[in-house]
C-alpha cells in the first residue's frame, strides 16, 4: 500500500537512510518531512520503500529520499513511488521536476522521462581545521532572496529559514550548515563571487568531518573545496523531467543544499 507519510513515520524513515548508509539525522527526516510531501510503501504497518517531493512553489519541484530498505529491493516499490511523485507534481502544475540520481537510479528515471542535466558531486574533508565564527549569524530577512532565487531559480525561503544555523556575508552572499549523522554538511553556499564564498567557508566548512556538495563545472567551487582540504567522495547526475528546466545561474552556487532539496 502506497500512503502519505508524516512526523509519526519519521523513526521509519530513519531506518531506510540508515540502511543505505546516508547522512540523514533524525532530526533531518522531521525536517524533510515537514518541507516535502513525502510517500511510503507500508507493509505491516512499516514504511518499507520511500520518495520526497519538495515544491519551491510553481516553479520547480525536487525529488529526493527514494529509499528501499535492501530485504524489499527489486520488487518495482522504487517504481511505483516514482510514478506517485510525478503524478503529484504534475497535479500541482509544477513547471520544472528535477532529481540527483546515482549511475543504477538514472537508468530507471529515464524510462520515466527524465533527462540529463549535469554532474554533481560530493566532496569531503577529514582534515583538522580551526573554525572561524568571527562572521554574523543573522536573521532571515537579511538574506538577499532575489541572489538566491537567480542562483537557483526557484523560492527556497522556506528550506533555507528551516535549515537554522546560516550566516550572512557583507557582500549580500549566504551559507548554512547542519549536522548529519556521520558527518556536518556545508551548504546552501550562494556567493556573488569567490572571496564572499571564501569567507562564508571559513564559517562553515571547517567541522570535521564535513560534507560539501557542488557542481564540478563551477571552476571557483572547485578551487574553493580544494582550498579547504576537501576532495571528491561520490558522484551523481542530475536530471530533469521532459527537459524542463528554471533560469537559475550555476556560477553563484558555491554549495548546494543536498541531494535532497537540490
Amino acid at each position: 500500500m502506497i500512503r502519505e507519510v508524516n512526523q509519526f513515520d519519521h523513526r521509519d524513515m530513519a531506518a531506510l537512510s540508515l540502511s543505505a548508509g546516508w547522512n540523514q539525522s533524525d532530526g533531518d527526516w522531521v525536517r524533510t518531512l515537514s518541507l516535502s510531501t513525502c510517500f511510503g510503501v507500508v507493509q505491516d504497518g512499516q514504511v518499507i520503500s520511500s520518495i520526497a517531493v519538495t515544491c519551491y512553489g510553481s516553479d520547480l519541484a525536487w525529488i529526493g529520499m527514494v529509499l528501499t530498505l535492501p530485504e524489499h529491493r527489486g520488487k518495482g516499490h522504487a517504481s511505483s513511488l516514482m510514478r506517485t511523485a510525478i503524478g503529484f507534481a504534475q497535479g500541482r502544475n509544477i513547471k520544472c521536476l528535477k532529481l540527483d540520481a546515482t549511475e543504477m537510479g538514472a537508468a530507471v528515471y529515464r524510462k520515466f522521462g527524465f533527462e540529463d542535466e549535469c554532474i554533481v558531486e560530493r566532496w569531503r574533508s577529514t582534515r583538522s581545521a580551526t573554525r572561524s565564527d568571527g562572521y554574523r549569524l543573522s536573521i532571515p530577512g537579511d538574506i538577499d532572496w532575489d541572489l538566491d532565487r537567480q542562483a537557483f531559480g526557484a523560492d527556497r525561503r522556506e528550506l533555507i529559514e528551516a535549515l537554522d544555523l546560516y550566516s550572512i556575508d557583507l557582500a549580500g552572499g549566504f551559507a548554512c550548515r547542519r549536522e548529519g549523522r556521520e558527518c556536518a554538511h556545508f551548504g546552501p553556499c550562494v556567493a556573488p563571487d569567490i572571496d564572499s564564498a571564501r569567507s562564508l567557508a571559513a564559517w562553515g566548512a571547517t567541522q570535521e568531518p564535513s560534507f560539501w556538495d557542488l557542481f564540478p563545472g563551477n571552476p571557483q567551487a572547485v578551487q574553493l573545496a580544494h582550498s579547504f582540504g576537501f576532495t571528491p567522495a561520490r558522484k551523481l547526475l542530475r536530471m530533469s523531467y521532459q527537459r524542463r528546466d528554471v533560469d537559475q545561474n550555476p556560477a553563484l552556487v558555491y554549495a548546494l543544499a543536498g541531494f535532497e532539496w537540490g
